[in-house]
C-alpha cells in the first residue's frame, strides 16, 4: 500500500515536471497563417515601390520600417553567428546584435528601394522543420525576369516573424553565416565587430545623404 502511494507520488511529480517543460515550448507555425502574414507584408511592400511618387530616401525609410516590423533579426543574428555566439562575451553579443540589425535593415532597404512596380504573388506555403513555415513567393516587375523569393516564417510568442529569406534558392542567413565565420576564423570576434562597425557607419553615411 505504501509502495503504491510512493509510486503514484513519483508519477505525479514526473508528469508535473514534463508538463511544465512542455508548456513554454514554441508553437509550430501554421502554413495558412504564415502565408497570410507574408501576404500582408507584401501588400504593404507593393505600394511603397509603386511609381515615382516617393523619393528613394522616402522609400528606404518605409522599407526600413517594414523590415523591422516583419523580421525577427535577433533570432536571425544569433543563427548567423552560430557556434561563435557562446565564445562572445555579453558585451560583444549585445553590440553584435545591434550592429547586425542596423546593417541588415539599411542594406536590405537600399537593395529594394530602386525597384519599381513590383508585383508580389504567393505560390505555396509548407512546414519546414519542427517550428517553421516556408512561404514561397514570386516577385515580378515589368520587362524583368521574375525573382523567386521564399520567406522562412516562425511563430515567436504570439506573432509571426520572418527569420530568413531565400532568393533564387539561396539562403541569406546561411550565406551571412559562412561569411561571418570566415571573418571570425581569420580575425576573431572582435575583428567581425570592427568589420560590422565600419560597414554600418558607411551605410548610415550614405543613408543620411539620400534622405536629406
Amino acid at each position: 500500500m505504501g509502495k503504491c502511494k510512493i509510486g503514484a507520488a513519483v508519477v505525479a511529480l514526473i508528469l508535473s515536471f514534463v508538463m511544465s517543460d512542455v508548456r513554454p515550448a514554441a508553437a509550430a507555425a501554421v502554413p495558412e497563417e504564415a502565408a497570410k502574414f507574408v501576404g500582408q507584408l507584401g501588400g504593404e511592400l507593393v505600394p511603397i515601390l509603386a511609381g515615382n511618387s516617393r523619393t528613394e530616401g522616402e522609400r528606404e525609410l518605409e522599407l526600413e520600417r517594414l523590415i523591422r516590423q516583419g523580421f525577427d533579426l535577433a533570432v536571425t543574428g544569433r543563427f548567423v553567428l552560430g557556434r561563435f555566439w557562446r565564445r562572445a562575451n555579453p558585451q560583444q553579443q549585445q553590440e553584435y546584435q545591434a550592429l547586425f540589425e542596423e546593417y541588415v535593415v539599411i542594406t536590405t532597404a537600399r537593395r529594394f528601394a530602386p525597384f519599381r512596380d513590383v508585383d508580389f504573388d504567393i505560390v505555396e506555403s509548407k512546414a519546414v522543420g519542427k517550428k517553421d513555415v516556408l512561404v514561397k513567393t514570386v516577385l515580378t516587375r515589368p520587362n524583368v525576369p521574375e525573382i523567386p523569393a521564399d520567406w522562412r516564417v516562425r511563430l515567436i510568442g504570439d506573432k509571426y516573424r520572418i527569420i530568413d529569406v531565400h532568393i533564387e534558392g539561396i539562403s541569406m542567413a546561411v550565406t551571412q553565416r559562412q561569411d561571418f565565420a570566415a571573418v571570425i576564423n581569420s580575425r576573431g570576434i572582435e575583428g567581425l565587430l570592427e568589420n560590422l562597425r565600419a560597414q554600418v557607419a558607411a551605410a548610415v553615411r550614405t543613408d543620411t545623404s539620400l534622405k536629406q
